[in-house]
Parts: structure tokens; C-alpha cells; sequence
């Protein structure tokens, strides 16, 4: 597997299409973050200075994603951590948490965050092993269940 920064518009269908794989795999009605219009955006989205994405590629397929967004002057968000249920197990996240992070840095934002819902439970300990930890809602999360987690960087 590799992991390279997305490339629009030769990588878009793919990565539209990976990230739609993953809001199905949540079972959540994504419009809450207007889902739609960050799909039909998504290189406008996911390119500097708004933020970055990230893919893993496995061959010529496209398995696994990652970005970060703007949240404010200071702050980013991390968005779209996904692997394939395949391609899991091989620290993959642990890597592209890494990634998102030490870019984040670079570019001299002071703090993530990020939010989380029951179906990513098994990232919790991820966030928690990467220095993470828990805070009241940024945002009107789409579950009463959901998560939230800052990163001092």
C-alpha cells in the first residue's frame, strides 16, 4: 500500500466514490455537513489553503482516505479517515492520523479536532494513543452518541 496526497482531477470520481463507500458504511444521514455540495467540491474542499487529502493505494485501487479542513484561523479539522474493512489491521490509520498531524503542524495550525461517531468506536483508542483527548461539541454532531477530541499541536 501507498499513501500519497490526492491528485484532482484525475483521482475525484475515485475518491468521491471511496468516500461515499464509507458515509454508507456510517449509516448516517450526512447532510447535517451538506454532504452533497463537499462532493461535488470536494477538490475546492480538500486543496490549500481550505485543506488536504490524502489516499491509499493498493495497486491501482484507491482503499483508504484521509483529509483535514480549515476550521478556523488556529484550528483544523480531521475528516474522512477511512480504510476498507480489507485493508485494515496493517496500522494504516495510525499512519495517516501521523500524516495529518505533522502536516498540520507544518503549516502552523495550533490545534485538531475532530468528531466521532459509535461506529468508529475502534478509532477512539487510536485518537487516545495519538495524544487526543475528550471535549464538548465543536458542532452539532449527527448522533447524541457522537464523540469530539482536540489535538494541542
Amino acid at each position: 500500500m501507498h499513501i500519497r496526497e490526492a491528485q484532482f482531477p484525475s483521482d475525484q470520481a475515485a475518491v468521491v466514490a471511496l468516500i461515499r463507500e464509507y458515509a454508507a458504511w456510517l449509516d448516517i444521514d450526512m447532510s447535517f455537513q451538506n454532504f452533497e455540495a463537499e462532493m461535488a467540491q470536494i477538490s475546492h474542499q480538500y486543496s490549500l489553503p481550505k485543506g488536504m487529502l490524502w489516499v491509499v493505494q493498493e495497486s491501482e485501487k484507491l482503499v483508504g482516505c484521509i483529509g483535514f479542513k480549515r476550521f478556523d484561523n488556529s484550528t483544523a479539522e480531521v475528516k474522512r479517515l477511512y480504510v476498507q474493512p480489507a485493508f485494515r489491521g496493517q496500522q494504516t490509520g495510525y499512519k495517516l492520523m501521523q500524516l495529518v498531524i505533522n502536516t498540520t503542524r507544518q503549516l502552523g495550525y495550533q490545534r485538531l479536532v475532530l468528531d466521532t461517531v459509535p461506529q468508529t468506536a475502534a478509532s477512539h483508542s487510536l485518537y487516545l494513543r495519538l495524544g487526543f483527548t475528550s471535549i464538548a461539541p465543536y458542532n452539532s454532531g449527527p448522533t447524541l452518541a457522537t464523540d469530539f477530541f482536540e489535538l494541542m499541536l
